[in-house]
């Protein structure tokens, strides 16, 4: 029998007085056969262990504490290795054997122990590494995300980008292509297939190059090289393609171009714009405008063309040759302008508002038979102009231009003044007559009444002017009527109206003027008739008088007459008195 109180813990036999018989323990076959069984399969879960852990040493060569291992795995070995001899100890005991195993895994524990405290340090500052190396992987993570997730709002904002630019490619109202930098359109919209008779496949494999007129080609290559080069940033030409039906197209081409991030050239962006039948149009305004330049030039009517703004942008040969001036000294002339200024129909200077162009350019409305004359400074002349004017307007209605057209009528407004003397003027003194006489007082005493001025009336007469004519001849008394009447315009004023009324009848009115002030002006009338005198064919001398009357204009008169009347009675008084005198008519 065995003693199984000097079993040894963990498993361990401790050579005693254990004694075998046969094959087995004297402890009995099969408890004995339970424990060989199971020491064997510790060994050999021991033996695997050493087993993996030296496969997984061998794959991470880089892994630190290989050591540590290297000492695990030789304990774990020799922990194999006495279940093994201790499995095999159930036939054939080997105690020296299992004593040294125990002595090899003694060494290994105190070796273990004593290289555990150095790595234990190692391990800690590892550890602590690799906390500090978690943190900022973690904090690595963090920008990683918030990159990514930049990169991804990127990439959303430049989908949606590139959506919104097809988006407005595709929808312009214009021919819009996005061209590569050999030319190739990539990128088409319908307004520019419509435009040269393409589907957008087939004009994304042809080039500008292929579809442009040969004669613009060569311009077009320039300013892409303009822009290629960085000279320019962009280029806007007019050119003419070749639709696909062969016909031409006349555009307007505005190109720019795009470059990457790098300031490389990455493509053009091409805007054309359809103007043949703008074209067309010019075309057909300018032949218009040339018949009409054509027409004008040859026309014997002057014609003057102004802006807006006033300034001349045409004359034609008659206008120069009415105006005396060349067309360089007209165009750009504005009609106010110190070279020249205009006449009222009355010889008046002209307010500049009422200057035909103004007119014109204030009313926006037609001018017809309009009658002014124009004054050059070079010659103070006065030429008499018939003009008519009407305003151009645009299509929205603003005034563009003023076309003014006149005649000269100079000599018909000699004619016309000279029928008016006539009509007005005594042919033998040249003294207003009658007729101007009556038309005159009555808008002189209407202007004294709305002044509230003073005017007076002179009545004179020849004394025994009857006498004259019968003694002398009426040639003679014809003479001493023009004697007359150049001493009254001797001694009278600027304004007052001297008039022949009847055979030696004279009349003067005086508007500013009061009773005193022309009974003053009669009696030096009076004095200078009586120290003339004439000479007559037959060298004799002959002299006369005269009587005056003078009435002023009073508030109880009603017209004229009132104050006629008192001047008849006043030159009755002093032909009374004894003539070559002056009387005033009394007052109230």
């Amino acid at each position: 029998m065995t003693n199984t109180n000097n079993l040894a813990p963990a498993g361990g036999i401790v050579e005693s007085e254990l004694k075998t018989t046969g094959h087995v323990h004297a402890v009995g076959n099969e408890l004995g056969g339970m424990m060989a069984f199971s020491d064997l399969f510790t060994a050999l879960a021991y033996f695997f262990i050493p087993v993996v852990l030296t496969l997984f040493i061998i794959k991470h060569r880089e892994l630190k504490f290989k050591r540590i291992l290297v000492m695990f795995i030789l304990f774990i070995l020799a922990c194999g290795l006495q279940h093994f001899l201790h499995f095999t100890s159930h036939w054939y005991p080997t105690p020296q054997l299992l004593n040294a195993t125990m002595a090899f895994m003694a060494a290994i524990s105190v070796i273990t122990a004593v290289m555990i405290l150095p790595i234990l340090r190692q391990v800690s500052a590892f550890i602590q590494e690799r906390g500090e190396l978690e943190e900022r992987l973690a904090a690595h993570n963090v920008e990683l995300e918030s990159a990514l997730s930049l990169a991804n709002d990127r990439k959303l904002a430049f989908e949606q980008s590139e959506r919104a630019f097809r988006a407005i490619i595709s929808g312009a109202p214009i021919g819009t292509a996005v061209v590569t930098l050999d030319g190739r359109f990539s990128l088409v919209n319908k307004a520019l297939c419509d435009m040269f008779g393409y589907v957008a496949r087939e004009l994304e494999k042809l080039t500008f190059q292929e579809i442009t007129h040969p004669d613009d080609l060569d311009t077009d290559l320039f300013q892409v090289r303009m822009l290629l080069d960085g000279v320019a940033n962009n280029y806007r030409m007019e050119k003419r393609y070749i639709r696909r039906d062969g016909a031409e197209v006349q555009a307007q081409l505005d190109v720019s171009l795009v470059r990457d991030e790098q300031g490389n050239p990455d493509f053009f962006v091409s805007q054309i714009q359809d103007i043949t039948a703008s074209k067309q149009t010019q075309s057909a305004l300018k032949e218009s405008r040339h018949r009409f330049l054509s027409l004008l030039k040859h026309l014997p009517t002057a014609v003057v063309v102004h802006r807006s703004d006033s300034s001349i942008e045409y004359v034609n040969p008659a206008a120069e040759d009415m105006l005396g001036l060349t067309e360089d000294q007209l165009l750009g002339k504005s009609a106010v302008d110190p070279d020249w200024h205009f006449l009222t129909e009355d010889g008046d200077q002209m307010p500049l508002d009422d200057y035909p162009i103004m007119k014109v350019l204030s009313s926006k409305r037609p001018l017809s038979n309009y009658t002014t004359g124009v004054v050059q400074r070079k010659d103070a002349q006065v030429r008499w102009m018939l003009v008519n004017a009407f305003p151009i307007k645009t299509a929205a209605g603003a005034l563009d231009q003023v076309i003014v057209s006149f005649i000269d009528i100079t000599e018909h407004k000699k004619l016309q003044q000279a029928l008016k003397e006539q009509a007005q003027t005594d042919p033998l003194t040249g003294l207003f007559n009658r007729r101007y006489f009556q038309e005159t007082a009555a808008r002189e005493v209407a202007q004294a009444r709305r002044a509230n001025s003073p005017l007076s009336i002179i009545e004179l007469d020849l004394d025994h002017f009857k006498r004259i004519n019968d003694r002398y001849g009426h040639a003679a008394g014809d003479k001493v009527l023009v004697a007359q009447s150049d001493i009254i315009r001797q001694l009278l004023r600027e304004n007052d109206i001297p008039c022949r009324v009847g055979g030696e009848e004279f009349v003067i009115i005086m508007p500013g003027t009061d009773a005193h002030e022309a009974a003053f002006a009669a009696e030096r009338l009076r004095a200078k008739v009586m120290s003339a005198d004439i000479q007559l064919e037959n060298q004799q001398i002959l002299r006369w008088t005269t009587s005056l009357g003078v009435a002023s204009l009073e508030d109880g008169d009603i017209c004229i007459e009132d104050v006629i009347q008192r001047a008849d009675r006043a030159l009755y008084q002093a032909k009374a008195d004894g003539r070559n005198c002056v009387s005033v008519a009394a007052t109230g």
